[in-house]
């Protein structure tokens, strides 16, 4: 009966471990892309497929500059020569249709620790899409612009309605009292004829003014309903029949 030998035993571990690597890289959830010292493309996993539209035998050994846009390469292109370590920074990639997207762009050297060249024999590239992040964070943003302009408006609303009360009310007052000297003075004065026109003229203008007041009233409603938007609401309420026997 045959022997299996510990070096045999060993390799076979070995190759089961690179499998299971390969495997993983290639289901990662990540787009990864191997560059070597040249910055030739030597393989991608599925989601670098996914994410750039390149089939593997579309950007094998082409350059990686293909999915960077020119904007970012020259930063990109320091990273390898000064990295020593795992490098991140966000980037501008781009698709293989042309469009651009955001990334995050993750480099890491591969250190050939048996060589005689120095510096590493090539990249890892990470790339994370970060298209939905930057949506979020943009309404995250614009939600807190609205947020600010809506404390605004509650503020000026209740600045301009404590005045705005007493405006109103005194305009009425005044409106008031012109229509009874009006009366008076007609029916007492020659002049009555003229100085009743004045009056009408008065609690004209007067009128005028009430409905500006109640223009800016107006005003100082919807800028409160946008702050809150929480305002107590009317209308028609359904009317149920009452119960038997109640």
């Amino acid at each position: 009966m045959a022997t299996v030998r510990t070096p045999d035993l060993l390799v076979a571990r070995l190759e089961e471990q690179v499998r299971e690597l390969r495997a993983a890289l290639e289901d990662a959830a990540e787009a990864i892309c191997r560059v070597d010292s040249d910055g030739r493309v030597l393989s991608v996993n599925r989601e670098f497929t996914r994410l750039t539209g390149y089939e593997a035998g579309e950007i094998v050994g082409r350059s990686w500059e293909t999915t960077v846009s020119a904007a970012d390469r020259a930063a990109v292109r320091a990273d390898l020569q000064t990295a020593t370590d795992k490098v991140e920074r966000d980037v501008h990639g781009a698709r293989k249709d042309g469009t651009p997207f955001d990334m995050q762009l993750a480099v890491v050297p591969v250190i050939d620790l048996y060589g005689s060249r120095p510096g590493p024999k090539g990249h890892y590239f990470y790339m994370r899409d970060l298209t939905e992040r930057r949506r979020m964070e943009n309404q995250l943003i614009f939600a807190g612009r609205m947020a600010a302009v809506g404390t605004l408006a509650a503020g000026v609303a209740h600045e301009i309605n404590n005045p705005l009360a007493y405006i109103v009310a005194n305009i009425d007052f005044v409106r008031q009292q012109v229509t009874t000297i009006a009366s008076r003075v007609i029916r007492l004065s020659s002049l009555g004829g003229d100085m009743g026109r004045s009056l009408d003229e008065t609690g004209e203008a007067l009128a005028e003014a009430r409905q500006g007041a109640e223009r800016v009233r107006n005003i100082v409603r919807d800028l409160r309903v946008f702050a809150r938007g929480d305002d107590d609401q009317s209308g028609p309420v359904a009317c149920f029949p009452p119960l038997p026997g109640s």
